[in-house]
């Protein structure tokens, strides 16, 4: 991961955080409140105090990853004290696969990696100090964090309250636990009715596909997801199209997970099955993202984030009990594998030149992506390369009307 820490502010970054004034001081902030993600935001502007340089944003960003393999190595030793000793191979498994580029190396992912510390954290808690009184409150404040940080951290509760039965707590028992966190949620829910720019976010995310299109593409994202995983191969701005009409693999695509739901849902509340129980925190993890609220993206690689500590568990848990007697030299190629895939992709995010061109590699039909291309290229004053990728775009997309402007406005190589 120390390559991410070289890496320069990158396209994005540019528009919530080099650019973006109201995280540049503290008054600043204030006075842009109330706006979306405040405590994101924060986190950027001690950032910026601090300093100016890309360095300190990518080391916060590597902390939060750290921080959140150690809470997640606590948690695992917590939940299963017979196998203790397979927390840290389940934690490195996490750490170090190359899904997680999007989500600590590139700046502007950091959402979903701190937001995701406080749920780490608000489980490690809830599992530490069962019977403080006082701990049901810190999760819902921790809930409220994460809330704060990224919106879409609403299924928090709903995974916490899988772990609590899972372990053996009670219906009754569990719903006391967690009054607060649901309270907390009810409270958000009316602050999204409330202000104007969730209304109209949510507004433009509805209209932007029917329910209908929706479910058809969680046929298209899905098997991506696992693609990525098992490939081993992020990809920033995954070239997904939305079908026109369903076929017979996205029918039996949606047929198979809503089976897999039901089947594992079953066995978690009928045997506290931990294995199904992964499957759930999977799929969970992932219907903010990827369920009835339409997103721009089909799919995007920072979503699997915390969905990974699932498979991760599965696969140490499954190698261990398959096959004890080589499951240490497996582990060990494990590690080797995933390191060095995540330092060969930290390497395409040293410039927005190296990781637009790998991304035209990994989806060349994409008009958007050829447009970033070209855009970083201009940037750089390689007009030829900018000008290529521009035609490109517009050649791809000719309604893409961004690469058109791009391209009539791009300096000529006689004009320079």
């Amino acid at each position: 991961w120390l390559p991410c820490l070289n890496v320069p502010f990158l396209f994005d970054d540019y528009n919530v955080i080099v650019n973006f004034k109201p995280i540049h001081s503290f008054s600043a902030w204030w006075q842009h409140l109330p706006a979306i993600r405040p405590l994101l935001k924060l986190s950027y502007v001690l950032n910026w105090q601090i300093s100016q340089q890309a360095f300190i944003f990518h080391f916060v960003n590597l902390a939060i990853h750290v921080l959140n393999t150690g809470l997640g190595y606590l948690i695992i030793r917590e939940l299963w004290p017979k196998y203790h000793f397979l927390a840290a191979w389940i934690a490195l498994v996490w750490c170090l696969h190359p899904v997680h580029t999007e989500a600590v190396s590139y700046i502007s992912g950091r959402s979903m990696a701190l937001s995701s510390t406080c749920l780490l954290l608000a489980i490690y808690i809830t599992i530490k100090l069962p019977h403080k009184h006082y701990t049901a409150y810190v999760v819902a404040s921790l809930l409220l964090c994460a809330l704060l940080i990224k919106e879409t951290s609403w299924i928090f509760p709903l995974l916490l309250a899988m772990i609590l039965w899972l372990r053996g707590e009670n219906s009754l028992h569990i719903k006391k636990r967690l009054l607060p966190s649901f309270i907390v949620i009810i409270l958000a829910c009316f602050m999204l009715i409330y202000f104007s720019y969730y209304q109209k976010l949510l507004t433009f995310s509805l209209q932007s596909r029917s329910f209908n299109q929706q479910l058809l593409a969680q046929s298209i994202a899905y098997p991506y997801f696992f693609s990525v995983i098992l490939s081993l191969q992020p990809n920033i701005d995954p070239d997904l199209l939305l079908p026109t009409k369903w076929h017979f693999q996205h029918i039996l695509t949606i047929s198979i997970l809503l089976m897999m739901a039901l089947f594992a849902m079953w066995r978690v509340l009928t045997y506290r099955c931990w294995y199904a129980g992964a499957v759930l925190w999977f799929l969970f993890c992932l219907i903010p993202s990827n369920s009835i609220i339409p997103r721009l993206d089909i799919a995007n690689d920072r979503h699997l984030y915390l969905a990974l500590w699932s498979i991760a568990s599965v696969w140490v848990m499954g190698v261990y009990q398959l096959l004890p007697r080589t499951h240490l030299a497996i582990f060990s190629l494990s590690i080797i594998v995933l390191a060095w895939f995540t330092l060969v992709r930290n390497m395409d995010y040293q410039s927005d030149v190296a990781l637009w061109s790998r991304t035209s590699q990994q989806s060349p039909h994409k008009s958007r992506v050829w447009n970033n291309l070209g855009v970083a290229c201009q940037q750089q004053a390689n007009f030829e390369c900018a000008e290529y990728a521009f035609l490109k775009a517009v050649r791809l997309d000719p309604n893409n009307l961004k690469a058109a402007n791009n391209l009539y406005f791009l300096p000529r190589l006689s004009e320079t």
